[in-house]
């Protein structure tokens, strides 16, 4: 027996000994693959370039005492002399270089040494405020220095960087489709899941190999110009995997619940955590990558369009042969969409080029030509789809103007390089501007070519040409009756109204009918204009035939809108902006028409006053026939508001109608008609958009997206501003003229200036902020000189005052058109929402209800005129009560309908509705469990509930802001997000129960219970808040109830995430953790809610960033302690990690979004992310050490996550400061002055005792009296330097702050010198 024991212990030494061995081994290898030549390898230099980074980050956000600043400064200080040296021994080794290495060398140097003299003067003053800023300030130059002198090496490793993540996202992405394929058979309970998760894959495969093919690219490039563009095209590449990536993780993470294979289920579950985790790194290498690349863009911009030139040369040729091709997927409507929807993009791109080139605003203008490089890739996809799907196009003429369009914006981009490289050069702009036009007019060519194109072409030539043809002193003569030419015109503007509805109705259909419907027009417009002629040629009045004469020409005008508009919408059918701008020009035409027939009719009043009404009525039918599109931005409640308010108006009307013509008030009666008319087409447009809102809100439609500015307003003005500055261009204007469209001009261009100003409170694109500012300012500017300009021509109408006029309007043109190309970006469009079939069927009430109104309003207003010429006839007054009768019925069924049709109440039913069964089901397995009958679930382990559990709470949690919003304001979404969240609350509770049931301790099985009964419940009342609430922005009561009960859920949320999280971290699985670290760096990059940016500042959300900063440092120390005495601790301290950090990330949304220049705002994005990467490895490591708490190498990984960590909180603080140097100046300058006033205090006590004397009796107050007064007005000076630097921006705010602590400074010593020198003998005047 003693033998076989020892034999035992021996044999269990032995495998103790071989395990230490196997862990040696482990450890080798994974350090030997860590400095594989695979991996991004860290030379000496980059190592220096690391630590001056870090120190002076950490020096420049550091608040304590001068002794550890003084510190920092010489670590900071010895490192950049390595730096200094290794730059000039590359200088050495490479000759061509020598010059530009030399100059970055002697930057660096220099600014070390100011940085030296900083702090020494820091360490010789340690109380001083100033001198720590100023040390601060040396340390931002030095790295600045030292960062432009590394750029060839920051980018070279940033690409590097990218490479790497890239390369892990193609095999995470790859293994995820592969498990996901494997998953599909085993899902039998959802087929839409199964369909889902089958198209997701589809449609990230498509990008994994483009990928793969641009790292291969990027790897083996060699020279400068291949690097360029390999490096662009990877950085495309990897921006537009992500969002395929990040749709397949969460559609694989939501479909596992229902995958029935165990095996199959953890698989897809492992996978899609590891690409989550990836796409994370990745996420955060691209931002880097473009951080650092930016300079890059206006040389790629160049390389890019040669290359498509190229392309298109090549096109041309394949077509020639007849060899030209369509690739998979390209449709001849997809490609003519892409085609006009990329000159919109480059349009927009290259008015922002032009504006910051004029600013030499370098960053923007590489911004800005990268993304015109990219419109124009799409242009040239679109010429290529067209020329491959469409026989019948052009092709040799479109390829021809596209590479037109080529050369002349590589033109344009080499004029700007040559612009920024050349400040002096006054003739620049016009250059530039004469360039541009010519971008312009190849763009128009192009779109000229699609096909169908030439039939609006033609169209507009023949109204252009009519129009040029009207010449007041040339009326061509009328062999017809004035009588008969009268009665022609009001019927055939009649038909032209008809006509217009129709082109308007069917500007989406199929070419043919659109064809047939712009030729009616067409011609119904020639047969208007010419009886218009024939009235004015019978009118003798000079006066009014100028009157008639200056109506056509509106007209005219209006009818060329129209033709434009019907174009844009037609060749881009999904953009929402265009369908509104269609509705908006085509009242216009019907009201000009109206205004026309006015002047030229002399007809009785109330006639051309009811045919006017039905005219204007006939004018928006077409709205109801297809209500797929929005025609204002009224929500569903404020559309019933409307329709109940114009009913009342419609009322009051229809009985002022039958009163006034009872009394034979002919004037009383046209007014009613007029107010009948108005509330009619108000009521039309409310049905409509109620009826559009109901179609959105159906489960099976997509909804849309608002546009972030208001175009029909911006059109008008922009319209209107174009027309004036032509005017006065051309100088078609009189003296009182000419002041009366100034006055005009000037308040059209403050509406321009406050819809720049909402647009970039409401955008959260720091580039699209600064430049609708910029435009703003543009704007005004010009109308300031041009009324400038006015007021002189007003006191003297002299030519060289004429000549000012001109040049202004010019200067205010360019503005506004460059106003006008930006703002017709697709990114500010509105997205349409795309209405199912059942949409279309619930909308069918309010549409019959609004057309039988309209039907009995024409019939009313028809019976109306007939009883105007016969007031006293019975049947006529029966007719106009029947009349009445119908269209009051028919209101009375449209209000019906749109209060019964209110969105998202059935789905809030249904979803109260099925949370009450959850709860029941809640409680029976909880009864179950009490009564230890509960059956234990052997379809999936304790770790796949738990990753069940946070996966669905998770995605709760983050639909909860979305589904208050649209509770609050967005009744149209409100069914949607409803149906989006009950979607995740099954996979909750099965979680709950499954994990219970296979849980061994009864107080965790009563708290997972009792914790998700109480996540359901205040769903429950979530949802029922939501259904009172409705979306109606007026139920303010019910928006409280809203708000309390979302953040009730939240509350109980987190609660349950916690005791999940610490459950699954006490056995070491971190993997929610690691995947809610993942989220939430995603979210970073997800723009801010307009909701989110009300009364919101960049100093708040950088005070909650700074006490995240600082509780994660203090986490991550404490971990590193614990993983040697506590390491149960670990999964808890993990847990609070992730918690903070979803919270700094949320914050820095709002940071970015307040941020006041994008260099910060960059900064402080990028900096969070790479937090976000070093959390998730210091999660990982946590979990290494709490499931193997002996493991040595594990804990020496964790203390180096740590330090990482650590490390990179410093970025971020370094990011807040920049953003806020003005601020902490002023705190700084507040402390100096402090100081300053205790100084003055003891200096005052001394002269109360008497004791105040100069040191030399010759000292007089005179020698003292000029340097007050000049320190005095100087500081008044600063002071109003610092309060134009408190509205304007953080590095006015800072230097206006330094100048102004350092006038008091020597005011204060001068007045101290005065009144020493007035002598203890004159006490009160000291």
């Amino acid at each position: 027996g003693a033998c076989k024991k020892e034999t035992q212990k021996r044999s269990l030494g032995d495998i103790v000994e071989a395990a230490r061995q196997v862990t040696r081994s482990l450890d080798e290898l994974i350090g030997h693959i860590k400095t594989s030549p695979k991996q991004v390898r860290v030379t000496q230099q980059d190592q220096e370039l690391e630590t001056i980074i870090t120190t002076s980050d950490r020096l420049i956000s550091y608040q304590g005492s001068s002794s550890e600043m003084v510190r920092q400064a010489q670590v900071l200080a010895q490192a950049t002399t390595h730096l200094v040296s290794h730059i000039k021994g590359e200088a050495d080794t490479q000759p061509d270089n020598r010059d530009r290495l030399l100059g970055a060398a002697r930057s660096v140097a220099q600014a070390t040494t100011k940085m030296i003299e900083a702090a020494k003067d820091c360490q010789g003053r340690p109380q001083a405020a100033e001198s720590q800023m100023a040390l601060r300030t040396a340390a931002e130059d030095l790295q600045k220095a030292t960062t432009e002198a590394s750029a060839d090496q920051i980018e070279r490793r940033a690409i590097q960087r990218l490479e790497q993540a890239a390369r892990v996202t193609a095999s995470n992405a790859t293994q995820t489709i592969g498990a996901a394929n494997a998953a599909r058979e085993y899902i039998t309970t959802s087929h839409t899941q199964q369909e889902e998760l089958f198209y997701q894959c589809t449609e990230t495969a498509e990008y994994v190999p483009r990928l793969i093919s641009s790292i291969k690219q990027s790897q083996n490039a060699q020279q400068p110009q291949e690097k360029i563009m390999a490096q662009s095209e990877l950085v495309r590449q990897c921006t537009e995997v992500l969002q395929p990536c990040i749709r397949l993780v969460d559609v694989s993470q939501n479909t596992v619940p229902v995958v029935s294979d165990q095996s199959s289920a953890l698989r897809l579950t492992t996978t899609s955590q590891q690409l989550s985790e990836g796409l994370a790194e990745l996420r955060t290498a691209l931002t880097r990558a473009q951080e650092v690349s930016v300079s890059m863009n206006l040389d790629y911009a160049i390389e890019v369009v040669r290359g498509l030139d190229d392309e298109l040369d090549q096109f041309g040729r394949a077509a020639q042969q007849n060899q030209l091709y369509p690739v998979p997927g390209e449709t001849a409507e997809g490609a003519s969409t892409q085609l006009t929807t990329s000159t919109r993009v480059i349009g927009s791109a290259l008015a922002q080029m032009l504006s910051a080139t004029s600013r030499r605003d370098e960053q923007f203008v590489g911004v800005s030509a990268h993304d015109a490089a990219e419109g124009l890739r799409q242009l040239t996809g679109g010429v290529h789809g067209i020329c491959a799907t469409r026989r019948d196009a052009p092709s040799e003429k479109l390829i021809q103007s596209s590479r037109s369009v080529m050369q002349s914006s590589l033109q344009l981009f080499e004029n700007v390089k040559v612009c920024l490289e050349r400040p002096g050069d006054a003739g620049s702009q016009e250059r530039l501007a004469n360039v541009a036009k010519g971008v312009s007019s190849s763009l128009k060519e192009c779109l000229s070519c699609l096909p169908g194109q030439q039939d609006f072409d033609a169209a507009s030539q023949t109204i252009e040409t009519m129009s040029r043809s009207v010449n007041i002193s040339n009326i061509p003569p009328s062999a017809r009756s004035y009588q008969e030419v009268q009665d022609d015109l009001v019927k055939s503007a009649s038909r032209l109204t008809e006509a217009t509805s129709r082109l308007v109705a069917d500007t989406n259909k199929e070419p043919a009918v659109l064809r047939e419907s712009l030729n009616n027009f067409v011609h119904t417009y020639k047969s208007f204009f010419s009886i218009t002629l024939e009235t004015t040629y019978h009118q003798q009045d000079q006066a009014v035939r100028q009157q008639m004469v200056s109506g056509i020409q509106t007209i005219s005008s209006e009818a060329s809108r129209l033709l434009s508009s019907v174009r844009a919408s037609h060749t881009e059918p999904n953009n929402s902006t265009s369908r509104q701008q269609l509705t908006t020009v085509a009242r216009s035409l019907a009201e000009a028409v109206n205004r026309l027939i006015d002047v030229c009719t002399s007809g009785a009043p109330w006639q051309n006053e009811c045919d006017n009404a039905l005219r204007q009525i006939e004018a928006v039918r077409h709205i109801l026939e297809n209500p797929v599109q929005p025609v204002s931005d009224l929500n569903y409640y404020e559309c019933l508001d409307t329709v109940t308010e114009q009913s009342k108006r419609l009322g009051d009307g229809m009985t002022g109608i039958a009163h006034y013509a009872k009394a034979l008030n002919m004037e009383s009666f046209c007014q009613s008609v007029r107010e009948v008319s108005n509330a009619v087409c108000g009521l039309a447009e409310g049905a409509a958009q109620a009826a559009y809102m109901v179609g959105v809100s159906d489960s099976n439609s997509t909804p849309g997206r608002s546009g972030l500015i208001e175009s029909a307003k911006c059109d008008r003005s922009v319209q209107f501003v174009r027309e004036v500055c032509e005017r006065i261009t051309a100088r078609r204007y009189n003296q009182q003229q000419i002041l009366d469209d100034a006055t005009a001009v000037a308040k059209h261009t403050s509406t321009l200036a406050n819809v720049c100003r909402d647009a970039s409170n409401r955008t959260s694109n720091v580039n699209a902020k600064k430049h609708f500012i910029n435009c703003a300012r543009d704007v005004a500017s010009s109308t300031a000189t041009l009324i400038t300009a006015v007021k002189k021509l007003d006191q003297s109408f002299s030519e060289q005052h004429q000549s000012e006029c001109s040049q202004s309007a010019q200067s205010l043109l360019s503005a506004v058109n460059s106003l006008s190309a930006f703002v017709q970006s697709p990114e500010f469009a509105s997205v349409p929402a795309r209405i199912a079939a059942g949409g279309r069927q619930a909308q069918q009430p309010i549409v019959q209800a609004g057309k039988h109104m309209l039907d009995g309003s024409c019939q009313m207003i028809g019976t109306a005129k007939m009883l105007a010429t016969s007031p006293k006839d019975p049947p006529t007054w029966q007719r106009l009560a029947d009349n009445s009768k119908v269209v009051s019925e028919s209101i009375k069924s449209l209000v019906s309908a749109i209060r019964d049709k209110a969105p998202g109440q059935n789905e809030c039913d249904s979803a109260i509705e099925r949370m009450n069964t959850l709860i029941n089901a809640v409680d029976q397995a909880s009864l179950a469990a009490y009564n230890q009958s509960l059956p234990a679930r052997n379809d999936k382990s304790d770790q796949g509930y738990h990753q069940q559990i946070l996966q669905a709470a998770s995605q709760i949690q983050e639909r909860i802001e979305g589904l208050s919003i649209a509770a609050k304001r967005e009744a149209e979404n409100l069914g949607h997000r409803v149906s989006q969240e009950m979607g995740h609350f099954e996979p909750l509770v099965d979680g709950c129960v499954g994990a219970a049931s296979l849980s061994y301790n009864d107080k965790q099985q009563i708290s997972l219970f009792d914790q998700c009964k109480t996540v359901a419940e205040a769903q429950l009342q979530l949802l029922y808040a939501c259904k009172d609430a409705g979306g109606n922005p007026k139920a303010r009561d019910f928006h409280t109830a809203v708000d309390e009960a979302a953040g009730q859920l939240r509350e109980a949320l987190t609660e349950l995430q916690m005791n999940v999280q610490s459950t699954a971290s006490e056995a070491g699985v971190v993997s929610g953790m690691v995947e809610s670290i993942s989220r939430s760096i995603a979210r970073t990059d997800e723009n801010v809610h307009t909701s989110q940016l009300t009364n919101v500042s960049f100093v708040d959300a950088q005070t909650r960033m700074v006490r995240a900063c600082k509780e994660i440092t203090r986490i991550a120390q404490e971990m590193v302690t614990k993983s040697y005495n506590d390491t149960h601790a670990l999964g808890s301290l993990a847990l609070e990690l992730s918690q903070q950090y979803a919270q700094l990330a949320e914050d820095s949304r709002l940071a970015v979004a307040a941020a006041h220049s994008p260099d910060v705002a960059q900064k402080i994005r990028s900096a969070v992310q790479e937090l976000g990467t070093g959390c998730i490895e210091l999660v990982k490591q946590a979990g290494a050490v709490r499931a193997h708490p002996d493991d040595q190498f594990s804990k020496r990984e964790l203390t180096k996550a740590a330090q990482i960590v650590t490390e990179k909180v410093q970025f971020v603080l370094s990011a807040l400061h920049s953003g806020s140097k003005g601020t902490q100046a002023c705190i700084n300058a507040a402390s100096t002055v402090s100081g300053i006033i205790g100084d003055l205090d003891t200096t005052i006590m001394f002269a109360t005792a008497g004791t105040l004397n100069p040191d030399q009796s010759s000292d007089q107050f005179s020698d003292h009296r000029d340097a007050i007064l000049k320190t005095a007005k100087a500081l008044v000076e600063d002071t109003k330097a610092l309060v134009a630097g408190a509205a304007s921006n953080q590095e006015q705010l800072a230097v206006a702050a330094q100048n102004a602590v350092r006038t008091i400074v020597q005011l204060s010593d001068v007045v101290k010198s005065g009144a020493t020198s007035l002598t203890s003998h004159n006490s009160e005047a000291q």
